[in-house]
């Protein structure tokens, strides 16, 4: 007991000195040079609520040392214990990988910082906005900044005209839903070029396969007085170098582009780009499968996830839309989609589209080992699984899962005291636990009558579920076996619909004579009752997952 109390004692005495080594360290001027001072904290005052305070510090160019709640500077404290005393190799590891040297106050930065600041508020409106920086110097070699901001009437947004040669272009960004640019709004360059990006994805959704946000461009005239400002939208033609590499450009109206031919290479090979497929196989809707010796994949699959066909107008929603689905499957490894002129004159603009898909190794095998404790038990557990991707041609994914596990357990009861809460250690495995898992997962909607009302892009999946668990105890053998049915699919990008009609579970038991003989003694029901045969349905569960996270 003395040891142990010594022991205590000198831990937390060279607790102490490591603490007070590390305060003594944490001075945060001591590497500060003479005549110079560390920047010891930014302060902002801003005159107006609507302006984030973490977008203008973000722009600042000279910030102070990191802070850690409850412990302050602590980069900067390992950056001078590095430096005290003689050099070691510790040392060095701790200031180059830990530590943070001070930083030093430069005021040309604060003059940058009141130069991005104010630039940063002309982008928001408020033209007239007013900067100033000032500097407090403190004791012991350290100074504070402080950005005093006003930002005065910002401008809003008086009218809004548009300049469109091309009508049908002009019909449709006039007529399109969801405009970012209002009157009366603060004007905001951010909005501008969020309404670039808008009106760009919306051409493109219209068969403008070419059209970029460069097509656009906004004249705006804040000379009206009255802090108001007018916005020309202005869009131009479609410009071309005449040659490679030359000067000159020519202007032409947009053209608008339909889907001619798709072709999908089920089996596309990056590295054998060359490679010439023998058959094709004619899919219906302009869609056309090449392949080699034998088809692959059944065409209905493709059917499902394509989510444009011949004659459609280009969509670039529709190709997002058509990735996303083809790479749902867990059969592919990579899918690329490329489209290329079949034809551009004065009477039609053509797209031929080509779906490449590289396929993942059909047939897979892993296995996995562990060591394991639970209340004290030890034991040891592996699994084997195998996976065929492909098993009806249609991307179904079977699954077969085996695991077993050996683990040292204690008997249930002590036949001596007849005590259910009593243990008998044993210190071998006695307790085999194996049992092997079957899935088969479809990606479509196998429900009768109903199939037909899954969306492609509500990424349907049936999977259907049978295992088989066997547990050799000392007291007793336990033999589940579970059977189920499950239907998922997606609404929009947030919501996840699952719906389990059927779930069965049966539990037999077969008892070890000892032990029945105890529970006969203690004469319990419900302890009874927990090792008798038992059938378990479960009918009808449903599941609503909203995720707010962002699709990638």
């Amino acid at each position: 007991m003395r040891n142990k109390t010594s022991s205590i004692i000198s831990a937390a005495l060279a607790l102490l000195l490591l603490l007070q080594l590390f305060f003594t360290a944490c001075n945060p001027a001591r590497n500060v040079p003479k005549g110079q001072f560390l920047l010891d904290r930014v302060d902002l005052k801003i005159d107006q609520p609507a302006i984030d305070k973490e977008e203008i510090s973000s722009i600042i160019k000279q910030k102070p040392n990191k802070r850690i709640l409850l412990i302050g500077r602590f980069h900067l404290g390992a950056y001078n214990i590095s430096t005290m005393g003689k050099k070691r190799k510790w040392k060095n590891w701790l200031g180059n990988t830990v530590g943070e040297p001070p930083v030093i106050l430069d005021s040309a930065l604060n003059e940058r910082s009141e130069q991005q600041i104010k630039l940063y508020l002309q982008k928001k409106g408020y033209f007239h906005a007013a900067v100033k920086s000032n500097i407090t110097y403190r004791k012991e070699r350290r100074a504070r900044v402080g950005f005093d901001i006003h930002c005065n009437k910002p401008y809003r947004i008086r009218n809004i005209d548009y300049e469109i040669t091309d009508s049908a272009i002009d019909s449709l960004i006039r007529n399109a839903p969801g405009k970012l640019i209002e009157k009366g709004k603060i004007f905001d360059e951010s909005i501008l070029a969020a309404e670039q990006l808008r009106i760009q994805r919306y051409l493109q959704d219209k068969g403008y396969y070419r059209f970029q946000k460069e097509h656009i461009y906004f004249d705006v005239d804040s000379a009206l007085g009255g802090y108001s400002l007018d916005i020309d939208l202005v869009v131009t033609d479609e410009g071309f170098h005449t040659k490679p590499f030359g000067d000159s450009v020519v202007f032409r109206p947009h053209r608008r582009f339909n889907i001619h031919n798709v072709f999908i290479l089920p089996d596309y090979n990056i590295f054998k780009k060359d490679r010439v497929f023998p058959d094709t196989a004619t899919l219906g809707w302009g869609l056309y499968m090449a392949y080699d010796k034998e088809l692959r994949y059944k065409p209905g699959l493709f059917k499902r996830s394509i989510f444009f066909q011949q004659g459609d107008f280009y969509s670039r929603t529709a190709v997002e839309d058509t990735y996303k689905r083809l790479s749902s499957f867990r059969n592919f490894k990579a899918v690329t989609l490329d489209f290329t002129t079949y034809a551009e004159d004065s009477s039609r603009a053509l797209l031929d589209a080509f779906i490449k898909i590289t396929p993942a190794k059909k047939q897979s095998y892993s296995l996995s080992a562990e060591g394991t404790h639970s209340s004290g038990n030890f034991g040891v557990s592996g699994s084997w699984i195998y996976q065929n991707k492909n098993v009806f041609k249609g991307a179904e994914i079977f699954e077969v899962k085996l695991r077993g596990a050996l683990e040292v357990q204690q008997l249930a009861v002590d036949i001596a005291n007849e005590n259910i809460s009593d243990f008998v250690p044993i210190q071998t495995f006695n307790t085999v636990e194996i049992g092997p898992e079957f899935s088969l997962t479809y990606p479509s909607a196998l429900v009768p009558f109903l199939s037909g009302r899954f969306g492609k892009s509500s990424l349907p999946r049936t999977t259907l579920m049978t295992a088989v668990n066997f547990q050799r105890r000392p007291d007793y053998e336990r033999t589940i076996v579970n059977g189920s049915l499950a239907y998922s699919w997606r609404q929009g990008k947030r919501i996840q619909h699952t719906y389990n009609p059927l779930d069965l579970n049966y539990v037999f038991v077969t008892l070890q004579p000892q032990f029945e003989s105890t529970l006969d003694r203690i004469n319990d029901v419900l302890i009874r009752q927990s090792y008798r045969p038992l059938l378990i349905p479960s009918f009808l569960k449903y599941f609503f997952t909203y995720s707010d996270q962002e699709e990638k």
